[in-house]
């Protein structure tokens, strides 16, 4: 039997997704407002945007992620400012 803190911290989505360095370099821009650090590594950035847009979705927004993961182009809407571009299960890019 699952939790809500269970069904919280599950979240299948995550493990469908793949990240472009465009996404990465523009998640820092835009919704970070932040440049991009000179020195860094991709996979601890990778995992800390999906935490930071797991944190950040609304509960319809997830389902909507979820619902329409396997299609080849969404436009998610995001936090109500952004709008994340996913195309062929990459996240290819954030607007504002």
């Amino acid at each position: 039997m699952k939790t809500v803190v269970d069904e919280k911290t599950d979240n299948r989505w995550q493990h469908k997704l793949t990240m472009t360095k465009h996404f990465i370099e523009r998640y820092h821009e835009r919704v970070w407002c932040a440049p991009l650090p000179t020195n860094f590594y991709w996979k601890t950035m990778v995992k800390s945007i999906l935490i930071d847009i797991n944190e950040r979705l609304l509960d319809r927004e997830s389902t909507f992620l979820e619902t329409f993961i396997d299609s080849n182009y969404v436009q998610l809407p995001f936090e109500r400012h952004y709008l994340l571009i996913i195309k062929n299960k990459k996240l290819v890019t954030v607007y504002n």
